[in-house]
């Protein structure tokens, strides 16, 4: 009987317990991918994709840090808002901001 109260009373108390103390999880982040169906040299989609990119996004404001990974086909562009930041306004101003930079050409 002891052993079935304590049991009890633990499983009782488990379910009162509040959840205060996880942390906020959300990351605002927002990615750019740059992809290309020819394979290229990395360097070439740095320099006519990434590097353009990067600088039109580095003009918004509430950026906390931006991180490329490029491939020889790919090019993927990571920014990191501020915790605060409003990311439906910010992913609005950053499509504005990338609909002004030239992108790679898909032809031959």
């Amino acid at each position: 009987m002891l052993f079935l109260g304590l049991t009890m009373l633990g499983y009782v108390s488990y379910k009162k317990l509040s959840v205060e103390l996880f942390p906020n999880a959300q990351l605002p982040a927002l990615i750019v991918q740059v992809v290309t169906p020819l394979e290229v040299d990395p360097s070439y989609i740095e320099n006519q994709a990434i590097i353009p990119i990067e600088g039109a996004v580095g003009t918004l404001e509430g950026i906390e840090k931006i991180e490329s990974n490029i491939t020889s086909r790919s090019g993927i562009i990571m920014i990191y808002y501020n915790q605060n930041a409003n990311l439906k306004y910010a992913n609005l101003k950053l499509q504005e901001k990338i609909d002004v930079v030239k992108i790679l050409p898909t032809g031959k």
